[in-house]
């Protein structure tokens, strides 16, 4: 992109009408400053560089018909928000600025809307969606990034995690998210989880999800038992962490108001996980077994309506009389699936053994891949 191309394009994103000097020289390093975080300043930097390639043809671009219907729907939203906002309800279509276009999905756009003369603030605010990190330069942008869905604004964020935007298509808007603005995908920092581990892409997709994550932020404990509330917890966040209003009349000694409360009773609830039969205790911190786990994954994905019909022999496994009556339906299907695989070279099962926070974030990814969520 030229230069002077990217000059105005800055001006028209602020809003601030400023020196382009000023703009380059002092917000752009002081909101470097204030990142504290090398890949974003790096980030920064790299958005902020000036090509002399022009990339305008390859941005999509409005019709005019939707970029007026755009307007129209963004003024009606603000005034019918702010009644009693008289300078609100003396905006006209015109006031109404479209800050970034960032490309069309089944029929519903993705733009950052503005308003003349509004004022943000300059300090960077970072909004985690999906497996990507949007920066934006402009910290109050970020309340105003929506997917314009038949004539409503919903939040980029909502979105996503509602599956009116798929990965695919948030691959795309972050590609297309800049004009001083950056996106990056996030990376993995655990210091025991490398590439060339065979978990490697099972912990990854799920982290970048959101869905399960370390024992801290350098540690993710692959080899460390699976606790049962854990579990319970990372199939809570894959339907979105819902929130519980009815709980059901049934109380545990080990269950109050912890950070599990909410997954546990859901998957009560819901007949996926409901605790030991003969006891009061739920078993929060037991680890769960390999063939508990392929109960639990049963459970869920017959709770989903997935197709949960197929089986497959396991008597090639020289452990398979040990599966216990009550995990036989859900070990077969695991393995006629391949979501569950033998141990020591295909030969073992070890239904009774603990099953690994590196196996069970592989047999959750598996589900996931299996039956696309």
């Amino acid at each position: 992109m030229k230069s002077g191309k990217l000059k105005e394009k800055l001006l028209k994103v602020t809003g601030i009408f400023i020196a382009i000097s000023l703009f380059s020289s002092s917000i752009v390093v002081g909101a470097a400053e204030k990142a504290g975080n090398g890949k974003l300043d790096q980030n920064l930097q790299e958005v902020m560089k000036i090509s002399d390639e022009d990339e305008s043809d390859t941005r999509p671009v409005l019709e005019p018909e939707a970029e007026e219907i755009l307007r129209q729907d963004y003024l009606q939203m603000l005034k019918e928000k702010s009644p009693n906002n008289t300078g609100v309800q003396g905006m006209e279509l015109s006031d109404i600025v479209i800050l970034q276009y960032c490309g069309t999905y089944d029929g519903s756009e993705v733009v950052l809307m503005s308003a003349k003369d509004w004022m943000d603030t300059t300090d960077i605010k970072e909004v985690s969606i999906g497996k990507f990190v949007f920066a934006f330069a402009f910290g109050s942008q970020a309340e105003r990034f929506y997917l314009h869905k038949d004539h409503k604004f919903i939040p980029v964020a909502d979105a996503y995690e509602n599956k009116l935007l798929g990965d695919e298509e948030l691959a795309s808007v972050a590609k297309l998210f800049n004009d001083g603005n950056h996106a990056y995908e996030k990376q993995m920092e655990y210091e025991d989880v490398k590439e060339t581990d065979w978990f490697y892409p099972y912990v990854s997709e799920l982290w970048q999800n959101g869905i399960m994550t370390g024992i801290d932020d350098k540690t993710f404990a692959p080899s460390a038992p699976l606790a049962r509330a854990q579990f319970m917890v990372i199939l809570y966040r894959m339907e979105g962490s819902p929130e519980m209003t009815i709980f059901p009349e049934k109380a545990w000694a080990d269950v109050g108001n912890d950070w599990y409360t909410n997954a546990i009773y859901w998957g009560f609830l819901h007949k996926i996980m409901t605790g030991y039969s003969n006891s009061d205790y739920w078993g929060t911190a037991d680890s769960i077994t390999r063939e508990q786990l392929a109960t639990v994954m049963y459970r869920y994905a017959d709770y989903k309506e997935y197709d949960i019909t197929k089986r497959a022999e396991i008597d090639q496994f020289e452990d398979a009389a040990s599966v216990s009556d009550f995990a036989k339906d859900a070990v077969q299907w695991a393995v006629a699936e391949g979501i569950i695989e033998g141990k020591e070279n295909g030969t073992r099962l070890d239904p009774q053994g603990t099953t690994t926070r590196a196996e069970g974030a592989a047999v959750i990814q598996r589900v996931l891949e299996k039956y696309k969520k």
